[in-house]
């Protein structure tokens, strides 16, 4: 059983930057990446800014502001070396999300469980050209 305590997030915009405030909430170290560099450096701050409001509506403690670890990465190739667990957040098309699958299949190692954000698409099209789709899940 693998034990998760680094997270990739690929695609680093809104849905992305609120995983990385999640996994980070939870203790996990984050890094980011997306394609748009831009926005892979915004995405820390934003996620920081998720956790603040959690802790002024009280629903976390304030120490896990100062606790948080969110780090964007310059590469995908960068982030599938340092991950445990990778959080996918890209565009919601299989277009994107196919290549992409099978691209972090090939990168990441074998005990690192890909997931993906995607809310209208079925994971077995998203895993048709992954060598190892058992590793995705939505």
């Amino acid at each position: 059983m693998t034990v998760v305590r680094t997270v990739g997030i690929v695609g680093s915009g809104t849905i992305g930057a609120s995983w990385a405030a999640f996994y980070a909430l939870h203790g996990m170290s984050v890094r980011v990446y997306d394609a748009d560099k831009p926005t892979a450096q915004a995405a820390p701050e934003i996620a920081l800014g998720h956790l603040h409001r959690l802790v002024e509506l009280g629903l976390a403690p304030p120490e896990c502001i100062a606790a948080a670890t969110i780090a964007p990465v310059d590469s995908l190739t960068a982030l599938c070396e340092s991950v445990d667990f990778i959080q996918e957040s890209a565009r919601e098309t299989l277009e994107v999300k196919v290549p992409l699958f099978a691209e972090l299949d090939r990168l990441t190692p074998p005990t690192c469980l890909l997931a993906s954000s995607s809310s209208g698409l079925m994971m077995t099209d998203i895993q048709a050209a992954m060598p190892h789709p058992e590793r995705a899940s939505s």
